[in-house]
C-alpha cells in the first residue's frame, strides 16, 4: 500500500543511526517534518543524495516555523530510482561518517513499502505537517520518484511548497494582522559534484564529460602555451603555419608562407624576452 498527498501518516519509528537515540515520527510534532527515502549506501547516486540533504539541512535548520528533516533508509539505490539489496547498519554508519551526516538516519525498509508506491521505490521526498486534531502527522507535499539530475531543485522546489523558510510579514500598514508568507528558500545550494568521463580528461587529453543530468560538456586538451599568452599562441600558430607551408607543391608560395611562419615565430619569441 502506498500513501497518497492528504493522507495520514503511517508511524515510522527506530534508532536514529546518528545519535543511537530512539527516534519516531509523532516524536517529532508540531515540527514540519521532511522525510527523504533514499539509500545512502552502495555508490551512486546515493553519494549525491546524502551530500544535497545534509547541505539542504545546514541552509534551513534555522528557518521558521520549525522543521525537521530524516532520512529513511532502507535499500540501496541502484541507477535512476531503481532498488538493489537492503542497507545494513554497518554500511550506514559508514555512509554517516563519510558524508558528515547530522541529519537523523533510521532504518526502516518497511516503510518503504508503505510510503512509496510499488512501481517507483525510491528515491522519494515527503512533506509532513503535524494535524493536532488527529495527533498524527499528514501528508502535504510528495515528490514520489526524485531524479538526480535535478535532485537539488526538486528539494528546493518541496522545502518551499511545504512552507519551510515561512516568516511573520506584518501587512496593512496600519497595525493590521500578521501574515505568514513562506520565503522562497536559496536557488542554490551547496552540493558534490560528480562527471562521468570519456577520453582523456585525466591525463591531459582530450575528451567529454557527462553530468548527472546527461549533458555532454566538451573538455579541450591541457594546452601548456596557455600560460604565456598572446605571445605563446602567436608562437603555436607559426609553427603550425610552417608545418603546413612544407606540404605546398608550389614553391613560391611554400616560401612566402614558410617566411610569414618563421616570422611569426620570431616575433613572439622577442616579445616573450621581453617579458
Amino acid at each position: 500500500m502506498s500513501i497518497k498527498q492528504g493522507d495520514l501518516a503511517p508511524e515510522i519509528s527506530g534508532a536514529n543511526l546518528v545519535t543511537d537515540a530512539p527516534w519516531s515520527l509523532k516524536g517529532q510534532a508540531p515540527a514540519h517534518l521532511v522525510l527523504a527515502f533514499v539509500g545512502i549506501t552502495g555508490g551512486s547516486p546515493g553519494d549525491m543524495f546524502a551530500g544535497v540533504l545534509e547541505a539542504a539541512w545546514n541552509s534551513f535548520k534555522s528557518s521558521q516555523p520549525p522543521f525537521v528533516m530524516a532520512i529513511i533508509a532502507g535499500y540501496q539505490s541502484s541507477g535512476l530510482g531503481g532498488v538493489a539489496k537492503k542497507e545494513t547498519i554497518q554500511d550506514l554508519k559508514a555512509a554517516i561518517q563519510k558524508f558528515k551526516i547530522t541529519i537523523p538516519v533510521i532504518l526502516s525498509p518497511d516503510s518503504w513499502f508503505t510510503y512509496l508506491f510499488m512501481d517507483v521505490p525510491g528515491p522519494a521526498l515527503y512533506c509532513l505537517h503535524w494535524e493536532a486534531a488527529s495527533t498524527a502527522y499528514r501528508v502535504a507535499k510528495m515528490k514520489p520518484s526524485w531524479q538526480p539530475g535535478s535532485a537539488q531543485q526538486q528539494l528546493n522546489d518541496l522545502l518551499a511548497a511545504c512552507g519551510i523558510g515561512a516568516d511573520i510579514i506584518p501587512i496593512g500598514g496600519g497595525g493590521g494582522p500578521p501574515e505568514t508568507r513562506p520565503l522562497t528558500p536559496p536557488s542554490v545550494i551547496p552540493m558534490p559534484v560528480f562527471m562521468q568521463f570519456l577520453g582523456g580528461p585525466t591525463s591531459d587529453g582530450g575528451g567529454i564529460g557527462i553530468t548527472f543530468g546527461g549533458h555532454p560538456i566538451p573538455i579541450p586538451p591541457w594546452d601548456p602555451l596557455r600560460a604565456l599568452g598572446p605571445s605563446g599562441r602567436d608562437a603555436q600558430l607559426g609553427l603550425w603555419i610552417t608545418g603546413l607551408a612544407a606540404q605546398i607543391g608550389d614553391a613560391d608560395s611554400r616560401n612566402q608562407l614558410s617566411k610569414a611562419g618563421i616570422h611569426a615565430i620570431k616575433t613572439a619569441l622577442a616579445h616573450l624576452e621581453q617579458g
